[in-house]
């Protein structure tokens, strides 16, 4: 950490160059101050990580933004926000602090937080944003995971956000991942009344459940309709598998259920009626296939597609189309020129249909390709209303 970037001058150049190419600036050996252009280079970089995820730190002053990396794998204000909201107590453990924002953000919800963090570096950065924020109630440690398990007492919570980079290769196992949680697993639960985990959106829901034998609520977190996070959360005064899905910064009502929930659920399938939904991303990685039809009072177009329908519109956490033509395949070329294209449970993939037909990308038109019962692969020409 090197706090003559905190400077005045310093502080004034990174400013005024926002917006610009980082690698191009480091190609300057010297910034202002003298201070080498790489380091500057590196706030910059950050900053602008800060801009597109956190303005918790973007929007204060005397900020010193961790590296590129910690803010590339950080939660964003949003989902920092929900875990505050679904874990409470008077204390909990960060055991991966990285640069902190869960951190700040629990510390609206505990009285007592400790931030760890094996990288010294990181811990440095976060001791300093913390004299700027005032957040006051967080104590920062710095050590490993197991070091840390192993000497101290109990808390309400324990989260744990592993790094999914391994030297350089990302990885999604969480065998894999930084500290290794499942080897681990039987000791923070020792050490806590709760756990909660930050997993990779990548992982699959049976790898979870694999894992961990315990009974878990898995939290499916998606902001604007993309998959941010997947939450693990164990309680063990709580029985079962509840699985909870969210699509922030949307209107989307939470879609909440327990496993055995989809394994009943009962389903019709029908051909397209005057509106097709699409569940949310939060949804679909939840595996709610079924039940989802069952709630909504809809029908799948096929069991394996993941579209639905109705006669009625109705609202839905996804979303949602006006069916205006059905064509062939064969038709797709002389019919349509430009569209926004995707597939469900279809031979080919969009950007193959592009290329087939020659579409161009965008418009108002939606071109969904996708297989009906009877194993009858069709083109939905919709018009999206939500």
């Amino acid at each position: 950490m090197n706090k003559e970037i905190l400077g005045a001058e310093c502080q004034a150049f990174i400013r005024e160059n926002e917006g610009n190419d980082p690698f191009s600036l480091s190609l300057n050996k010297k910034g202002p101050s003298g201070i080498p252009m790489s380091e500057i280079a590196g706030q910059l970089a950050s900053r602008e990580a800060a801009r597109r995820k956190t303005r918790v730190l973007y929007e204060s002053d005397g900020i010193y933004y961790p590296p590129l990396v910690s803010m590339e794998q950080c939660s964003s204000d949003d989902s920092a926000r929900y875990k505050s909201e679904i874990i409470q107590g008077q204390s909990i453990c960060d055991l991966t602090g990285g640069a902190g924002i869960d951190a700040i953000y629990l510390s609206k919800s505990f009285n007592r937080v400790t931030y760890v963090d094996s990288n010294e570096e990181l811990v440095r950065i976060f001791d300093h944003n913390l004299g700027i924020l005032g957040c006051e109630n967080i104590k920062t440690v710095h050590s490993t995971a197991e070091d840390f398990l192993g000497s101290t007492g109990k808390f309400d919570v324990i989260y744990v956000d592993p790094s999914r980079r391994v030297g350089q290769e990302r990885v999604s196992g969480l065998s894999q991942s930084e500290p290794d949680v499942v080897e681990l697993w039987e000791t923070i639960k020792s050490k806590a009344g709760q756990v909660l985990i930050k997993v990779s959106p990548m992982i699959s829901v049976p790898e979870i459940h694999t894992q961990f034998v315990d009974s878990l609520h898995i939290h499916f977190v998606a902001i604007k309709n993309e998959l941010k996070e997947i939450l693990v959360h164990y309680d063990p005064l709580k029985e079962g598998s509840v699985y909870t899905c969210v699509n922030l910064q949307t209107s989307d009502p939470v879609v909440r259920f327990d496993q055995s929930d989809e394994n009943g659920a009962d389903v019709s399938i029908s051909d397209p009626k005057s509106y097709i939904y699409e569940p949310n991303a939060a949804i679909m990685k939840s595996g709610a296939f079924k039940l989802i039809a069952e709630k909504y009072g809809l029908s799948k177009l096929e069991i394996n597609t993941h579209l639905y329908t109705s006669e009625k519109k109705i609202d839905f956490p996804g979303r949602v189309f006006e069916l205006t033509d059905i064509l062939q395949p064969k038709e797709v070329k002389s019919r349509i020129k430009k569209a926004n294209v995707a597939v469900r449970n279809f031979p080919i993939s969009p950007e193959e249909i592009k290329t087939k037909y020659r579409i161009k990308d965008g418009g108002d038109v939606y071109l969904y390709g996708c297989t009906l019962t009877g194993r009858r692969n069709v083109m939905l020409v919709m018009k999206r209303l939500g």
